[in-house]
C-alpha cells in the first residue's frame, strides 16, 4: 500500500512537471523568441507558490485554532511575534509586508476582531496606531511557528547546505531583476509602447 502511495505521488510529480513544461513549450511555438526555458522557472515559481499556499493553508486548518488564519492575516501575526514589543505601526506593517495600507487595515480589523490583535494609539502622535499581539495572538503563533518552521526545513530537507545556498542565491536574484525591471516606487511599471 504505501509503495503504491509512493507511486501514485511520483507520478502525479510527474505529470504536473509535464504539464508545465508543456505550457512553457506552447509559449515558444507561438513565439519564436521566446526563451521556454525562462517561461518554464516562471511557471514553476507560480506553481510552486499556489502549491505552498495551499499546503501551509491545510497545516493552518489542521490545528483547529477556533479563527480563520489566512496566509496573509498568519504572515502579519509572525511579523508582530518577531517585532520588539510584540508591536509595530502599521505603515511600517505595510513596509515590511509591501502590502498595502488599505490591506493591512483590512487584516488588522480581522485579527482584531478575532481577538488576536489590538490597535494602540500612539500616545506622542495620534494619527500613527500600532498593532499588537494579544495574549491570544502570542499563543496562536506559539502553536504555529513551530509546525511552519517544520514545514519549511521539510520543503528544503532534500538539498545540501551548498545547495540552500546556491539555491537562495538564484532567488535572491530573481526578484532583484524583478523589482529592478518591473516596479518603481512598491508599483509595478506600465507597459511601454516600444
Amino acid at each position: 500500500m504505501i509503495h503504491e502511495t509512493i507511486t501514485n505521488a511520483r507520478s502525479s510529480a510527474q505529470a504536473e512537471e509535464d504539464r508545465i513544461q508543456s505550457a512553457a513549450e506552447r509559449y515558444g511555438e507561438e513565439f519564436a523568441w521566446a526563451d521556454v526555458d525562462a517561461i518554464e522557472i516562471v511557471l514553476g515559481l507560480l506553481r510552486m507558490h499556489r502549491f505552498i499556499s495551499a499546503t501551509t493553508r491545510r497545516h493552518m486548518d489542521s490545528m483547529h485554532m477556533g479563527v480563520n488564519l489566512t496566509d496573509a492575516r498568519a504572515t502579519l501575526l509572525i511579523t508582530l511575534y518577531f517585532t520588539q514589543g510584540r508591536r509595530l505601526a502599521q505603515n511600517e506593517i505595510s513596509k515590511e509586508l509591501g502590502v498595502s495600507r488599505t490591506n493591512i487595515t483590512n487584516l488588522i480589523d480581522g485579527l482584531e476582531r478575532d481577538g488576536l490583535v489590538v490597535r494602540i494609539a500612539n500616545p506622542s502622535d495620534r494619527r500613527v496606531s500600532h498593532a499588537q499581539l494579544t495574549d491570544k495572538g502570542e499563543q496562536a503563533c506559539r502553536v504555529l511557528l513551530p509546525i511552519l518552521t517544520r514545514f519549511m526545513e521539510g520543503l528544503a530537507s532534500g538539498y545540501s547546505d551548498s545547495e540552500k545556498s546556491q539555491f537562495k542565491d538564484y532567488l535572491r536574484r530573481f526578484r532583484h531583476d524583478l523589482r529592478d525591471r518591473y516596479l518603481t516606487d512598491g508599483q509595478p511599471e506600465t507597459a511601454s509602447a516600444d
